[in-house]
């Protein structure tokens, strides 16, 4: 059900890219082949990996910091984003994306470790 409601998303998003006339064609082309590749990315994700709670985390950790984009640290980071003619929306996909794989990286990590420990603990 959610990869419907991310498709959705993604069509609208799309649709109001084309609809805007002040984007260039090398800024359509690049923004839709980065929603294209991270749709389908995120599409597999959510039906063979099970990560809807990862997103869930990323979608909080990609609105603080997009909030927080003048600040000292993210502003050159942005720019370099938008002088790469990369939009807004293509850079929350590519922040939720990146950030979902990185907690659930860290959460299995964190899983291994405690298991290593108490593993550890009992053996002595």
């Amino acid at each position: 059900m959610i990869e419907f409601f991310v498709l959705i998303i993604l069509i609208v998003a799309f649709a109001l890219l084309l609809g805007l006339n002040l984007i260039s064609m090398p800024t359509l082309l690049i923004n839709t082949s980065i929603w294209v590749l991270l749709g389908l990315a995120i599409l597999k994700d959510l039906k063979q990996r099970k990560m809807q709670a990862y997103y869930l985390v990323s979608f909080l950790i990609t609105a603080i910091i997009l909030i927080s984009h003048q600040s000292y640290i993210l502003r050159w980071f942005f720019q370099f984003l938008r002088m790469s003619l990369i939009l807004e929306f293509s850079i929350a996909l590519i922040l939720v994306y990146a950030f979902a794989h990185i907690t659930g990286l860290v959460h299995l990590g964190s899983q291994e470790l405690i298991k290593k420990y108490k593993g550890f603990k009992r053996s002595k």
